[in-house]
């Protein structure tokens, strides 16, 4: 009986994997998962049927996740130390950065400490990525606006006015203002429960 308790709390846990963006760690996880499963399986000398039938059950339902991670395209994502992420598949070099930090609540004006970041991801862009076309896309979370209604229409309104703070400011800072393509999603494009991680602006640059 502690095997099959034991045993349900690992296939539980590997559920929860659904969430996981890194493919390599997710087939690894599931993968070791289902070896164990199909060792503890063999292992278990007592139960019910309903508990046995319920192990198998758990058993196939990991093989069949198994079998569709290996189907998947690997995505070739990696992130450097600057905290750009690569994703080779796309072609793009992506920095994402928290609307907190960058602008105070219901605001699009840039912090002072905000700008010197930015102004290093200027310096990025120009050094390694001269004339390669700038996405600068704004979010928010789904919060309607109340309080700066004076400001802004709605959450589009206001992810693109934040998301043009930050492309004129590296414009400003010698990014080219031919290669920058300033875009508000408002709350369409969620990464997350948190509304502190969805308030954000990414800088995505298309390296192809």
């Amino acid at each position: 009986m502690k095997k099959i308790t034991w045993m349900l709390s690992i296939l539980i846990a590997v559920s929860m994997l659904s969430g996981c963006t890194n493919w390599k760690k997710k087939y690894q996880d599931t993968a070791l998962a289902l070896a164990n499963a199909r060792e503890q399986l063999d292992m278990v000398q007592s139960g019910s049927a309903s508990e046995i039938a319920q192990l198998n059950a758990r058993n196939r339902s990991l093989e069949s996740e198994l079998a569709r991670l290996k189907a998947q395209p690997v995505a070739a994502v990696s992130t450097n130390p600057d905290g750009w992420v690569e994703d080779k598949n796309r072609g793009t070099v992506t920095v994402t950065l928290a609307s907190d930090v960058l602008f105070d609540s219901g605001k699009a004006t840039l912090k002072s400490d905000a700008k010197s970041k930015l102004s290093s991801i200027a310096s990025t862009i120009k050094s390694k990525y001269a004339g390669k076309e700038v996405w600068v896309v704004g979010h928010t979370d789904t919060d309607p606006i109340r309080k700066t209604k004076n400001l802004w229409q709605d959450n589009w309104d206001l992810s693109t006015g934040r998301s043009r703070s930050v492309g004129l400011y590296l414009i400003e800072n010698g990014v080219s203002s031919q290669s920058v393509v300033i875009a508000g999603r408002g709350q369409t494009k969620p990464i997350g429960s948190s509304k502190a991680n969805n308030r954000r602006v990414e800088i995505v640059v298309y390296t192809r």
